[in-house]
């Protein structure tokens, strides 16, 4: 455990998440805000190839900063590890953040490759386990705007939610409060 964190189900990051989740989230922030040395170092660290630096690039160019908009839809073009960055809950969170802050600033004709390249991304599990086959794609569209989708791209993902539905959040009625609170096996009695 590092930082009071379970370590990584991924191998390729540091066992310390946690500090790595901090640094993602802090240029994201710098990014969006502008800071034209983040700008520089998320370019930078786009072209590497250590995980570690693809994920903090993708956090940067998540931000949608206009700066970046370029850079980022070549970066999910070409590069190769560009639809693979998320985390643990999310496997392509960052990646999808990415690709929807470029297919919605951008004009959708601009945007062609990108969609094309994540609506047919295979990731290494869904080759192994076929009955998976699509989810990274699904995840990867999942919110982007129908109208900025190509056709070919909207007839694929529709066919992804059909194989893979959404399932609608859990709807409490107003005021009720679900406890989550673990009870203890062992009686304070005892």
């Amino acid at each position: 455990q590092a930082f009071g964190m379970p370590p990584a189900l991924r191998p390729e990051h540091d066992p310390s998440d946690v500090l790595l989740g901090r640094l993602a989230t802090a240029i994201r922030a710098a990014a969006g805000a502008g800071n034209p040395d983040v700008h520089a170092a998320v370019k930078e660290m786009a072209g590497s190839p250590l995980a570690t630096e693809q994920t903090l690039a993708a956090a940067g160019f998540a931000a949608g900063h206009n700066d970046l908009l370029n850079e980022a839809m070549s970066w999910l073009e070409t590069g190769p590890y560009a639809l693979a960055q998320g985390w643990q809950s999310d496997l392509r969170g960052l990646s999808a953040d990415v690709v929807a802050q470029v297919c919605t600033q951008l004009p959708a004709p601009q945007t062609q490759a990108v969609q094309e390249r994540a609506a047919y991304y295979t990731s290494r599990f869904e080759k192994v386990k076929r009955a998976r086959y699509g989810s990274a794609a699904q995840r990867l569209l999942r919110d982007i705007p129908a109208g900025q989708l190509n056709g070919r791209v909207r007839t694929r993902r529709d066919e992804l939610d059909r194989k893979f539905p959404l399932a609608p959040a859990a709807q409490l009625p107003d005021g009720v409060v679900r406890d989550i609170s673990v009870q203890s096996p062992v009686s304070l009695d005892a």
